[in-house]
């Protein structure tokens, strides 16, 4: 546009693909109008709409007039002429192809075309050029023609809205998964919000599965029908979910626009006293055809907090309060016309066969977890109903919300009490119900409800890292190292499984983190044994750091009432960079 000098008419926003690929970019285009210069007669105006890139650069020819002529006596079965690589400054389409194309083509003897137009003639087609001898496509003359698509091909690719492919562009399918969303939440008189799925396309391709799930039915049985407690707890699971309207029984001559069945199998931690129970619904159960409930649905943005804002945070007042959204997912509504998609087989008798009366079919009211989009639908109705009520503590909520978890700063035991009155406030609103506080404030626990209350312990789960709040300190350790004959892979299995958000481990791990870049050097596959001088090379690094608790940190980082400075430190070797920051608080002059 530059270029050309040209001034834009317009502005919009497009989302378009390049012919046979299903990647999709979407960028702000200018509307722009150009005069094309005809061999004979006025000049041409036609539309046209700015892009990015157009495409890489194609080989042509720069044709004149004796050119032609003499283009036109050619006997031989090669093209005689130098070819050049441009880069395309214009693409014309179709629909003003027949405006400029008016002559018949004149096929040559090397295989090419002439073609008369408005503008010229032009050299297209397959053929042989004597400069290298091989096939090869020219597009050339003084307009380029390329990737034909009809008037409906555009339209299709550049409205968003009726997009009827899957696309891979991330950034699309996300704002696509957001407008569906605002579009079909709803909020019912007693507060809860409701929403549908977000579909990739129109025309859904879910299959309807069934047989596979009743074979999994059987299977399940199998498993757990000679084991009286696990039964109970898996059918009195869904029992309870019924009565609490998170589930609910359908005919099944009942006809609903889209109908699929979801498997579900138990997932026990026999190592429990007590056998703990979860019941894992598989949205990702393919049929022969490879569809599932997954790959038809959109996955949306990950509208979580930043974990490491929210742990920082977590450091920085003297009182911190923990709590999560007790069956978060199950809390958000189903809309009707999407309920059918959420369907599974239970029996009212383990020890009968599962058909006829004992056969029970169950859909979800609720979103189960399982479904790819469910996670994306809970983050938005939260980040929804936090934003509409807009107070302070809705908006401290927003910022340090992680998926179902929740954390809130406070300066003493009075705040604290207000920030979980209040926050027990919004989320009952909305039918939610926040529980399982924890803080190392005891006159604050004391206060609360028991029933709200999380059981204390020695070692608690902060976003992952490890918490006293006894004493109100981050543990910080590391796993034992993996064995004495390692493999790649288990080295970086071993890296892996350090977790460190917040980066405490950062210097005694760079040795670790090096020593693999020498295996990719020496060709090392994933399974292979390590030499003798590589082993020994690892066994030095390794015996540096046993397993185990390495330090102790308060959690409260700074001082009451300080002023604060911060300090950064660079610096870079052959095999590592790093930057450190180190915030100082100050108070009364000292530190």
């Amino acid at each position: 546009m530059k270029k050309l000098k040209l001034e834009p008419q317009s502005s919009q926003k497009l989302t378009i693909s390049g012919f046979g690929n299903t990647k999709l970019i979407t960028y702000n285009s200018k509307q722009v109008e150009i005069n094309v210069h005809l061999m004979n007669g006025p000049a041409k105006r036609i539309e046209a709409k700015t892009m990015v890139h157009i495409t890489q650069k194609l080989q042509m020819i720069e044709l004149n007039t004796q050119d032609m002529i003499n283009l036109q006596r050619e006997e031989d079965n090669e093209l005689r002429l130098p070819t050049k690589w441009r880069t395309p400054s214009v693409v014309m389409g179709i629909d003003y192809y027949h405006e400029f194309v008016k002559g018949t083509a004149n096929r040559l003897k090397s295989g090419f075309e002439v073609i008369d137009t408005e503008v010229g003639a032009i050299l297209c087609g397959k053929g042989r050029i004597a400069e290298t001898l091989v096939l090869t496509t020219i597009l050339t003359a003084n307009t380029i023609l390329t990737e034909y698509l009809t008037g409906q091909d555009v339209d299709r690719y550049w409205r968003l809205e009726q997009i009827d492919i899957e696309p891979a562009d991330r950034e699309t399918m996300e704002s696509l998964a957001i407008k569906q969303f605002s579009e079909t939440i709803r909020r019912d008189e007693d507060g809860r919000y409701s929403v549908n799925w977000p579909w990739k396309t129109a025309e859904s391709r879910v299959p309807y599965n069934f047989g596979l799930c009743l074979g999994r039915l059987k299977s399940t049985l199998k498993r757990i029908k000679d084991d009286p407690t696990l039964w109970e707890q898996y059918d009195g699971t869904f029992k309870q979910q019924e009565g609490l309207h998170i589930i609910e029984t359908v005919d099944r001559k009942q006809n609903g626009t889209v109908i699929s069945y979801i498997p579900h199998q138990p997932a026990i931690t026999p190592q429990k006293e007590t056998t703990k129970l979860r019941i894992v619904f598989a949205a990702s159960a393919k049929d022969r055809n490879g569809d599932s409930l997954n790959n038809n649905l959109l996955q949306g943005p990950t509208l979580l907090g930043s974990m490491c804002g929210i742990l920082l945070r977590f450091r920085s007042s003297p009182y911190v309060l923990i709590a999560d959204v007790e069956k978060a997912f199950l809390q958000i509504g189903l809309n009707e016309n999407d309920r059918d998609t959420t369907r599974f087989l239970w029996v009212n008798d383990a020890n009968l066969p599962a058909d006829g009366n004992n056969l029970i079919i169950y859909r979800f009211c609720r979103i189960p977890f399982g479904v790819i989009s469910s996670p994306f639908l809970l983050a938005a109705t939260l980040e929804n109903h936090l934003e509409s009520e807009g107070s302070e503590t809705a908006r401290k909520l927003l910022k340090n919300l992680y998926v179902d978890n929740m954390m809130l700063n406070a300066n003493s035991t009075d705040e604290a009490i207000r920030l979980y009155t209040e926050t027990k406030a919004l989320l009952n609103s909305a039918k939610m119900s926040i529980r399982q506080f924890t803080s190392y404030n005891y006159e604050f626990m004391k206060r609360i409800p028991t029933e709200d209350t999380e059981t204390i312990t020695e070692r608690m789960k902060v976003l992952g890292i490890s918490w006293d709040p006894i004493k109100d300190e981050i543990v910080v350790g590391i796993p034992n190292t993996c064995c004495d004959l390692p493999t790649k892979k288990e080295i970086l299995q071993f890296i892996a499984a350090c977790y460190d958000p917040l980066g405490f481990l950062i210097p005694i791990f760079v040795e670790m983190k090096v020593f693999p870049q020498s295996l990719w050097k020496n060709k090392y596959g994933w399974d292979d044994k390590l030499n003798s001088a590589k082993q020994r090379e690892w066994q030095q690094i390794a015996e540096k750091w046993t397993g185990g608790e390495i330090t102790h940190l308060p959690r409260f980082a700074f001082i009451v009432n300080c002023s604060t400075q911060s300090h950064i430190f660079t610096d870079a070797s052959s095999k590592a960079y790093v930057v450190a920051v180190y915030v100082r608080s100050l108070k009364n002059n000292f530190n």
